[in-house]
């Protein structure tokens, strides 16, 4: 199967990294992504070159690991013209200048729509264009399916013991903001039973999958508001039983009362992220929802 990514902006966005990252992982070097997106390759970064630590979120997580694997990006309006690619995956507000060649080439079964950004906001102008996923929706809507992040599967940690109740690090408080290296950041969260996130300028954000991802349980503030339509790969009925046992006990949280308990939530937890919150299972969605009729 051959897929073509297309935007104008080649700076760091989640949801497409996500998706590249996920259906390289599958695919390889059928996936094209143009322009090229320098960040997730390692060969854009060392002596010389650009410096991880100066990218989003220091470079944690995405950037700087996938090898370029020959990618022929060469006569990308032919191609698109005579059917070669199977699918083309286009963001929403960051057309490149392939738009105008990919609408009127490619069928709607063929297109998709990618919309990772916080607002909530549908761009009505490609409604019935193809299928349009939208990371932040908040209404039922034809033509428009939920998208979320996901975390790299190679990124999972291997479990350590447990030796603090909640993570260091705080949302929104920078003075926790200390971590450096990225296994640091990582660390920190394995070692904690449960770790404090919530909703920044949208409901999904990495820092949800990087706890997952790190064998900790998200605290997730308020959870009990986000849309059914918004973060529909998080186990949100989970979390919200440890919310519930929060309001009351987070300090008891690894008393002999609530051990077996916690551990027990921890392995159903753990089994759904790693069945749905991985960037291979954000990629299988978007192949599994275009093989089906529009």
């Amino acid at each position: 199967m051959k897929i073509l990514m297309t935007k104008s902006w080649t700076a760091p966005e989640y949801l497409d990294d996500g998706l590249l990252h996920g259906l390289r992982s599958i695919l390889g070097a059928d996936v094209v992504d143009y322009p090229r997106m320098w960040h997730m390759y390692a060969d854009s970064f060392g002596a010389g070159k650009q410096e991880l630590a100066n990218i989003s979120a220091r470079g944690f997580t995405y950037y700087g690991q996938m090898s370029d694997d020959n990618i022929d990006r060469t006569d990308l309006q032919q191609k698109i013209k005579t059917g070669y690619f199977d699918l083309v995956i286009m963001h929403s507000w960051y057309p490149s200048d392939l738009f105008p060649t990919i609408l009127s080439c490619i069928p709607k079964e063929k297109l998709i729509i990618l919309d990772g950004r916080d607002e909530t906001t549908i761009l009505e102008p490609y409604i019935g264009c193809g299928r349009y996923f939208k990371r932040e929706l908040t209404v039922n809507r034809r033509g428009v399916f939920p998208v979320s992040f996901g975390f790299p599967k190679e990124k999972i940690q291997t479990p350590v013991p447990k030796t603090q109740i909640v993570s260091p690090l705080i949302p929104g408080d920078l003075t926790t903001y200390i971590y450096d290296r990225e296994q640091d950041y990582y660390q920190q969260y394995n070692q904690s039973c449960i770790a404090i996130t919530g909703k920044k300028q949208g409901w999904d954000c990495l820092r949800h999958y990087e706890i997952l991802g790190s064998q900790c349980i998200p605290w997730f503030v308020n959870l009990e508001h986000c849309p059914p339509q918004t973060c529909t790969t998080l186990p949100k009925h989970l979390l919200l039983a440890l919310n519930t046992v929060l309001k009351t006990n987070a300090p008891e949280i690894l008393s002999t009362h609530y051990r077996d308990w916690y551990w027990d939530l921890f392995f159903k937890i753990q089994q759904h992220f790693q069945q749905y919150c991985t960037t291979e299972a954000l990629a299988k969605y978007i192949l599994d929802q275009a093989a089906r009729p529009v």
